[in-house]
């Protein structure tokens, strides 16, 4: 660590004249390359978002100073869930596979399978809006019906709470699992 230290602080004001703006344009075409991803690629988001429940959940299990494990409250969770719920609602329109069946089940007549497209618009200069379109195909392929963004949304945040709570029991299993496996562990 002290040799990084060492390198970084004796770096000449050329080298960092070339690397900030590097950083900078690194930072904003990563930005860039996480919103084309998460709205253009099916499942992006939904593993993104996943992933940062998995996390905050783990992370929310909190150790007080005596280590002992504080319970939390219900009002807590309820607002851990509509958080999560919310965030996934918003970020991940695209869905799934898994994720969009619901929506065809409900929303598509039978006969007919959901289709997902995007609607790439530029209202203003230097603007780039990208909705999803969602639609009941028959089998020729002309759309049947059209869903409405609102029920998708409906159907995502509904979605969203299932699986904060699915993760929130998992990670009671694990962490009752980890417990139970350390009684048997000597010191």
């Amino acid at each position: 660590m002290n040799k990084l230290k060492n390198i970084v602080s004796n770096l000449p004001s050329i080298a960092w004249v070339i690397l900030l703006p590097l950083g900078i344009f690194a930072l904003i075409g990563g930005i860039i390359f996480l919103f084309f991803i998460i709205s253009s690629v099916e499942g992006a988001a939904s593993v993104i978002i996943l992933i940062a429940g998995i996390f905050v959940i783990r992370g929310s299990d909190s150790i007080n100073v005596k280590g002992v494990k504080e319970k939390s409250s219900g009002f807590m969770v309820g607002v851990g869930i509509v958080f999560f719920a919310l965030m996934g609602m918003a970020i991940d329109q695209p869905g799934n596979f898994i994720y969009n069946k619901p929506i065809e089940v409900l929303f598509c007549p039978a006969g007919t399978y959901l289709s997902r497209d995007q609607i790439v618009s530029h209202p203003l200069p230097e603007r780039t809006d990208i909705t999803q379109d969602f639609d009941c195909v028959d089998s020729t392929g002309n759309a049947a019906t059209s869903i409405d963004m609102w029920n998708v949304i409906l159907v995502r945040f509904v979605e969203y709470v299932i699986i904060g709570y699915i993760l929130i029991g998992l990670n009671k299993l694990f962490s009752k699992k980890i417990k139970d496996d350390n009684l048997f562990v000597t010191k």
